[in-house]
């Protein structure tokens, strides 16, 4: 088959590919080489990437052209051969469980048997010649089922991490199966990792992770069940998107967005340390996925629910402007965000503004934050502001998208990638996870990037005239 005859893409995907698996990358250095802060090298890669999201970003407005479409074979075979050594990163990672008790070898035997097809996209992507819908389905509930079984590994592995995280969603579902206020110091009591003399705090987070992992544990017996769970709708939606958007797109195309979170060499420490940001990212991605099928109320929950899960989230208000609500689906968005809050505002709400907010408002820099404003403050003694920059860019950033940008699912994904990596990125307490997070973000404004049809680049169409 001729070159012209293979299909293409935006660079737009290509770019946002590249970007989440930097930070894959950047992970990998953090936690899995240097054990420690932000080396040179990664905090290089960081500030390389920032650029990239602000010049995606710049080319939403005005007149800027958006970039041209590419041919597919060369960037997915390179996907491939970098997908391929993300598993045998993760498979030769000596720190891949910081608390397993034994060797996590049933995990390195799933990165091989996913190494294996792997290369079965190979011919495909050579030839141009889209492999069977039913072979490409199967292939990919297979790799979800490895993607699984990894997960329930770490689970057994590591039933106990020593993680302030693991135990703050234990014990704050554990409160609330047991019908206790999980926002009061005697009933959540977990010791802070991160700050100097380890002080106690209860839990921290919205009600609505509260409620996933009280559901998890009542469940399966262990918080990050919910967690497992959720990558894994994370990744089918994402796969939705693409085949919504692009359905002849080529076989790795549709499934290397979920790919790019699943095969993250850092993805089962993420798993093991029970962080909660897998919740935002898979309602997120359910929220875009019902949007491009023209469901407007389940979005509008679902980013609701994004809102609800996590205080760093806020930034999705003004951004909901470009998903087109109307006053009614505007009404059920507050709706489904503030419906979790409402039993524990009325139960005591000094106790639930002070862990939701108070609480990080007064937390002091953390000295091993993965941020540039840590790597100032290590080299050259720079002190951190009371207001963090992040928190003045991710305002500016989604207030100007949500007056300015066409109002399409990829400018709401890709100003929300670049809103909340300026906030995490430049605050006090930068942390793995966020780089995580943001990475997941990337690959979602990528699987929505697979079409000019998403507003990909800048338009001047009218916005009746994009979903």
């Amino acid at each position: 088959m001729s070159e012209a005859a293979l299909p293409t893409g935006p660079r737009e995907t290509v770019f946002l590919f590249g970007f989440t698996y930097v930070i894959g990358i950047v992970n990998l250095m953090t936690a899995g080489i240097y054990d420690g802060p932000l080396a040179e090298p990664a905090l290089f890669m960081v500030m390389l990437s920032l650029g990239l999201l602000a010049v995606l970003y710049w080319k939403l407005f005005g007149a800027h052209r958006p970039y041209g479409d590419d041919a597919l074979r060369v960037p997915l075979l390179v996907l491939t051969a970098a997908f391929i050594v993300f598993c045998a990163a993760t498979a030769g990672d000596r720190r891949l469980l910081i608390h397993g008790q034994a060797e996590p070898t049933l995990i390195r035997i799933v990165q091989m048997g996913q190494i294996a097809l792997l290369l079965s996209y190979v011919p495909g992507i050579w030839t141009g010649k889209r492999d069977p819908k039913t072979w490409n389905t199967v292939r990919f509930t297979i790799f979800l089922a490895m993607f699984l079984v990894a997960g329930i590994s770490v689970l057994h592995l590591s039933p106990n991490p020593a993680v302030d995280m693991f135990w703050c969603h234990t014990e704050g579902a554990r409160a609330i199966l047991d019908g206790k206020n999980p926002y009061l110091i005697e009933n959540v009591h977990i010791e802070d990792q991160s700050r100097p003399g380890n002080p106690l705090i209860a839990f921290i987070y919205p009600p609505t992770p509260g409620f996933l992992s009280a559901a998890a544990l009542l469940l399966g017996g262990d918080v990050r069940w919910g967690m497992l769970v959720a990558f894994c709708i994370t990744a089918v939606a994402m796969r939705g998107i693409v085949r919504q958007r692009t359905p002849n797109a080529p076989p790795l195309l549709e499934d290397a967005p979920a790919f790019l979170i699943c095969f993250a060499p850092k993805t089962y420490f993420f798993l093991e340390s029970a962080w909660n940001d897998i919740y935002p990212l898979m309602f997120v991605a359910l929220a875009v996925l019902a949007h491009v099928r023209g469901r407007r109320y389940l979005a509008a929950i679902f980013v609701g629910l994004t809102i609800s899960s996590k205080q760093s989230m806020i930034w999705f208000v003004p951004l909901a402007f470009l998903l087109q609500f109307d006053l009614r689906q505007w009404v059920t968005l507050f709706a489904a965000a503030g419906a979790p809050l409402v039993p524990f505002m009325l139960w005591d709400f000094h106790a639930l503004k002070y862990w939701l907010s108070d609480h990080f408002l007064v937390y002091p820099p953390r000295p091993m934050a993965l941020s540039p404003m840590a790597w100032l403050s290590r080299h050259f003694g720079i002190g951190q502001t009371k207001t963090p920059p992040g928190m003045l860019m991710a305002a500016a950033c989604s207030v100007y998208a949500a007056w300015k940008a066409p109002r399409t699912p990829y400018a709401f994904a890709l100003a929300a990638t670049l809103a909340v990596f300026c906030f995490y990125l430049f605050n006090r307490f930068m942390c793995l996870n966020y780089y995580f997070f943001v990475s997941g973000l990337a690959a979602l404004t990528g699987a929505v990037a697979t079409t000019r049809g998403s507003g990909t680049g800048s338009t001047n169409l009218p916005a009746s005239s994009v979903s």
